[in-house]
């Protein structure tokens, strides 16, 4: 069994059609964030590092030196600049490491989610490498990704890294949405609460199961 962290709650500006009386200020760091805003990027940087506090398996993992930090692949092919690989970046300078935010690329586009994509987990799975150049073989890493809705790319992307001979990987995004009706998440605190990832099972469609042995080779 593994779990995905979260550091905050994401509530959407607009649901349903209307503006989301939900939104909050963590809902805004996170769209500033996706900005790229410099402001919001220092903001995810300090609670990672602990400023805020943070739970103590995390620490232990982070403050690991065989650990990387890795990003899930933006929607698009060659999409390898975003303010999570900035913030990946910026971590392996902190702790002396190697850069691999870039370890992990789309083969092909992914249609967005917001405007009716299709992310199911194959497909996620499918579209997703790990670039050769990097040495994944043995090492630990930090799967950093924005935002968690259904899981689906961070469990594709961890799967990617693990076949490559990755030692293990630790899922990790800034922000968990909220949506009504409720989300899998949506009923846990976010503030560094690890989630139970046996919460995704009704999540993903038995064919996936069978074709790619999700549960059996990812816990």
């Amino acid at each position: 069994m593994y779990i995905i962290w979260y550091l905050d709650n994401y509530h959407p500006y607009r649901q349903q059609g209307r503006k989301n009386w939900r939104f909050d200020q963590a809902s805004s760091v996170m769209l500033r964030f996706k900005q790229g805003q410099p402001e919001a990027i220092g903001y995810y940087l300090l609670k990672i590092l602990g400023k805020y506090g943070r739970h103590e398996k995390y620490r232990e993992v982070i403050e690991d030196g065989n650990l990387r930090f890795a990003v899930v692949p933006g929607h698009e092919a060659g999409q390898d600049e975003s303010s999570v690989h900035k913030l990946a970046r910026m971590l392996s300078a902190y702790y002396g490491r190697a850069d691999y935010s870039r370890c992990l690329r789309r083969k092909h586009n992914m249609a967005k989610l917001s405007t009716g994509g299709n992310r199911s987990l194959l497909k996620q799975y499918r579209s997703m490498e790990v670039d050769a150049s990097y040495t994944v073989s043995g090492k630990k890493f930090l799967l950093l990704d924005d935002i968690v809705t259904t899981g689906n790319s961070l469990i594709a992307a961890r799967k990617r890294l693990l076949e490559a001979g990755a030692a293990e990987v630790y899922p990790l995004a800034m922000a968990q949405t909220v949506l009504e009706p409720e989300t899998p998440f949506s009923n846990k605190e976010a503030r560094d609460n690890p989630v139970n990832m046996d919460d995704m099972v009704t999540l993903v469609d038995e064919r996936y199961d069978q074709k790619l042995k999700v549960w059996e080779d990812l816990r």
